[in-house]
C-alpha cells in the first residue's frame, strides 16, 4: 500500500505530518515500513539527524533509468528505529524530480513489493504524474485552517470527497471556531484534524525526535487516528526488509532475484573448504599409492632401456 502525503499549498506542515505518522505506522504495523522523500530541501534527513551523507533518492532514481542491477539500495537506506527512510534528492534544479516520474514510479514499483507499509512526501505536481502513470496511491491532503476559507479549494475538496483522506493541521479552536461548519464538506471518517504544538517545532529543530516525544505532543491524537487508518489497511506479508533487517547486509539482487548472493557465495566457500571424511582419505591414500607404484616402474624400465 502506497500513502502519499502531499499538499497543495507549501506551509502547511506536509513534511512534519509525513515523517511522524510514518514513525507511528512503523511501531504499529508488524512488517516493513518506509518513508521515501520525494519532497525538495531534504527537511527530513536534516530532522532525523541521520549520519549517512552519501544516501539519496537521486542514487536509486539514476540506477532504476540505466539498469536495476545498479542499485544499491543499502547504501541509501536509513533504518530510524525499525522505520526505513530514504532521504530526498539533494539536486537543486526545477522539477527535476517531475521530469523523472517515469523513473519514479519504477522505483515504487520495486520499493511497494518489497515494503509492507509505504509513506511518500511528496509535492502534489509528482503526485498527479504518478496516478496518471496508473500508480495506485491513497492519497493524504495535508491542509491549514486558512485553506478551507478559500474558495478555489473548495470544489477540489468536493470532487475528491471519495478517495483518500485529509489533515487539517496546526488546527486553532480560538481562531478557527466554525470548524464543524466544514467538516459537513467530507466524507465522513475522512478528515482528521491535528491541533498546533509550537513545542513539536523546538523538539524537531533542537532534540532527537523518539515516539515517546510524538506521543507526548499535543498532535498526537490526530496522528495517531491517522497512523491507525494506514496500520489497518496493511496487509502484511514477507519481504525482505522487516524491523530488525538493517544489520543483515543485503544487496540490491535481493529485490530482484530473491537471494543474497554473498550468503550463497559464502556457503560456495564453506562447501569447497570442506574437510574430507576418513572414507575419503584412505580412498586418496589408495589411489596415490597406485600412481607412486605406476611412477616407479617407468623409472625402472627407462634405465633398463626398455620403455618409453
Amino acid at each position: 500500500m502506497i500513502y502519499a502525503i502531499t499538499s497543495r499549498k507549501s506551509g502547511c506542515g506536509r513534511t512534519t505530518i509525513a515523517l511522524l505518522t510514518a514513525m507511528l505506522t512503523a511501531s504499529k504495523v508488524n512488517g516493513s515500513t518506509i518513508l521515501l522523500d520525494l519532497s525538495y530541501g531534504n527537511d527530513i534527513y536534516s530532522v532525523l539527524k541521520a549520519n549517512k551523507p552519501n544516501a539519496s533518492i537521486d542514487n536509486l532514481i539514476s540506477a532504476v533509468g540505466l539498469d536495476p542491477s545498479y542499485i544499491d539500495f543499502d547504501e541509501n537506506l536509513i533504518d530510524v528505529n525499525g522505520m526505513f527512510f530514504i532521504p530526498g534528492t539533494s539536486v537543486n534544479q526545477s522539477r527535476y524530480l517531475e521530469k523523472r516520474y517515469l523513473n519514479v514510479k519504477d522505483l515504487l514499483d520495486v520499493v511497494h513489493s518489497k515494503f509492507n507499509s509505504v509513506i511518500i512526501d511528496v509535492d502534489y505536481s509528482l503526485y498527479e504524474e504518478l496516478v496518471d502513470l496508473g500508480l495506485e496511491i491513497t492519497p493524504i491532503h495535508v491542509l491549514d485552517q486558512n485553506m478551507l476559507n478559500i474558495e478555489k479549494y473548495h470544489s477540489d475538496i468536493q470532487t475528491g470527497i471519495f478517495t483518500g483522506f485529509y489533515v487539517l493541521n496546526k488546527y486553532r479552536e480560538e481562531v478557527f471556531p466554525n470548524f464543524e461548519f466544514f467538516d459537513r464538506n467530507f466524507k465522513q471518517g475522512s478528515l482528521v484534524v491535528v491541533d498546533l504544538d509550537v513545542e513539536l517545532t523546538s523538539i524537531l529543530n533542537r532534540k532527537n525526535l523518539t515516539l515517546k516525544s510524538i506521543e507526548k505532543s499535543k498532535c498526537f491524537e490526530g496522528l495517531d487516528v491517522l497512523s491507525n487508518l494506514i496500520s489497518q489497511n496493511v496487509t502484511v506479508t514477507n519481504s525482505i526488509y522487516t524491523s530488525h533487517s538493517a544489520s543483515r547486509k543485503f544487496s540490491i539482487f535481493d529485490m530482484f532475484l530473491g537471494g543474497n548472493p554473498r550468503r550463497k557465495a559464502s556457503n560456495k566457500n564453506k562447501t569447497s573448504n570442506t574437510k574430507p571424511s576418513a572414507k575419503d582419505k584412505s580412498n586418496n591414500s589408495v589411489e596415490g599409492k597406485k600412481k607412486s607404484s605406476k611412477l616407479t616402474d617407468k623409472i625402472q624400465k627407462k634405465k633398463l632401456g626398455g620403455g618409453k
